[in-house]
């Protein structure tokens, strides 16, 4: 099967070189360099796009719509740096699949796309995993957070909401879960769902951004053959996939007008009817409504029906993040290395002590997600089954203040502390560094001096570093990190 793909990038160098990657493994390739010229590509069918997460002005969720819009099918990936990281993760709303950090590691990006499977409007999971969204996102976003937010070290105030809170399960059948963190509100909703006495049931997930909204009530409802035109074959509704179990609405602030009412009757009815039919089904399933983009009670009331909205339990909670678990960093992380190991064959066992600091005092302003995303590019640039500094973006790194003997948490579970340098580190932990590793480092900091001199003008860099283009380009993908110098 030629697999399509439409790449969006105005960095002619990185659309040029995944360009490469993609035509050498047999991929057709179309590249575009404005949303325009990708608007006017979808004449013909892709089956993924590529995309640039920082173009100029371009409203990112705005412009991803569309692409749904005239190809509902398309499964996106986002492209972007660290800094975009944190954004790009509340994205998964309008579809967005997975995220891949630039520059782009081949064999990362060939991985993402072999395992990114056909995205699905439903999901029905097992009781033993965490709530996964139809788009791939999920994966980083949603992979057992549960677990991930108590793994170890439990923080006392967050068991002592998520006690209080189970109480509130018993009483409610529809729960509408607000905040600003996607993980606490799919950490909730999971915690509603194994609250059930029905947790063996199905957990159903339907993304109300994925379906315009004529699509919606059928797909909710269900349809009987030839209730309408099109409807070839009667065809169960996202309603009845739940029975006996729990449905979580996603991005609650799409949901068709006419969807609303019809589910504010069944709650009140107790029952329902596909389209088509006059066959009442019971209603017997509970309901957890997640709003993605709005965080006010009283502005998602005046984008909901007032009747619909008043059917739910509210709660409005967030989660302590990566910067207040700092505990939970190095038990999460080999946590994620596991499911990374898992999902794309790989073999990562360690992480080197002096990575392991960079990793504790980073301010991961993109939460777990961002975690998530750093170790599987690590995973993939590593060379054996341990992640190093090497394999550490240097915006990272230098965030992390590592380099300028900050206090670093040697012990999360002692909480004992001590000062150590780089060098220091890399002495006491790594022992003695390989040949290769130096002569990278080195190769790592001339490239750096030279960006900084040509105020990061490739050509100019390239040209003072006697080499071309592409061999910097490559090089700055071998060292993981796009932006390696500090523009400061």
């Amino acid at each position: 099967m030629n697999v399509r793909i439409l790449v969006i990038d105005d960095d002619v160098e990185s659309s040029t070189q995944i360009n490469h990657i993609l035509i050498e493994k047999g991929f057709s390739v179309t590249l575009a360099n404005t949303p325009q010229q990708a608007l006017d590509a979808l004449v013909e069918r892709y089956d993924y796009v590529l995309c640039d997460y920082a173009m100029g002005q371009m409203d990112v969720s705005g412009f991803i719509r569309q692409l749904k819009g005239i190809q509902p099918h398309l499964i996106v990936l986002l492209l972007s740096n660290l800094q975009g990281v944190k954004q790009c993760s509340m994205l998964s709303s309008v579809g967005v699949s997975d995220i891949i950090m630039k520059p782009v590691v081949s064999n990362e990006l060939l991985a993402v796309i072999n395992q990114t499977k056909e995205e699905t409007l439903v999901q029905v999971i097992s009781r033993n995993d965490i709530l996964v969204q139809d788009s791939r996102l999920s994966e980083a976003n949603f992979i057992n957070w549960a677990e991930l937010i108590t793994h170890k070290y439990p923080d006392p105030n967050l068991l002592e909401f998520t006690t209080s809170l189970e109480s509130q399960f018993d009483h409610t059948d529809a729960l509408l879960l607000l905040g600003e963190h996607q993980t606490a509100k799919h950490f909730y909703a999971y915690q509603f769902y194994k609250s059930q006495p029905t947790f063996s049931k199905a957990l159903v997930h339907f993304n109300c951004t994925a379906l315009l909204k004529d699509n919606m009530f059928n797909m909710l409802f269900g349809f009987e053959k030839g209730a309408f035109t099109g409807a070839f074959q009667t065809t169960s509704g996202i309603l009845e996939r739940a029975a006996g179990g729990v449905l979580v609405l996603s991005g609650i602030e799409h949901l068709s007008s006419e969807s609303q009412l019809a589910i504010v009757s069944a709650f009140h009815q107790k029952y329902y009817t596909r389209i088509g039919s006059t066959n009442r089904i019971p209603l017997n399933f509970k309901l957890v409504a997640v709003s993605d983009t709005i965080t006010n009670p009283d502005e998602l009331r005046s984008a909901l029906r007032p009747d619909f909205f008043n059917l739910f339990n509210i709660v409005n909670k967030g989660v302590p993040n990566v910067a207040n678990r700092r505990k939970d960093i190095m038990p999460n992380a080999h946590l994620l290395l596991q499911r990374i190991n898992k999902r794309y064959g790989l073999s990562i066992e360690n992480i080197s002590d002096t990575a392991e600091r960079v990793l504790l005092n980073y301010t991961w302003p993109g939460n777990w997600g961002e975690l998530y995303w750093l170790l599987r590019r690590a995973s993939f640039l590593t060379d054996d089954n341990t992640i190093k500094i090497t394999e550490l973006p240097q915006e990272v790194i230098h965030e992390s203040k590592f380099n300028q003997g900050t206090k670093l948490v040697l012990n999360p579970d002692t909480k004992q502390t001590d000062i150590f340098s780089l060098q220091q580190s890399a002495k006491f932990n790594d022992t003695i560094p390989k040949l290769k590793t130096i002569a990278a480092e080195a190769e790592l900091d001339t490239i750096n001096r030279v960006l900084r001199e040509v105020k990061f003008n490739k050509t100019k860099a390239a040209k003072m570093l006697g080499i071309d283009r592409k061999t910097l380009y490559n090089k700055l993908v071998k060292h993981s990190g796009y932006k390696l110098a500090d523009k400061n």
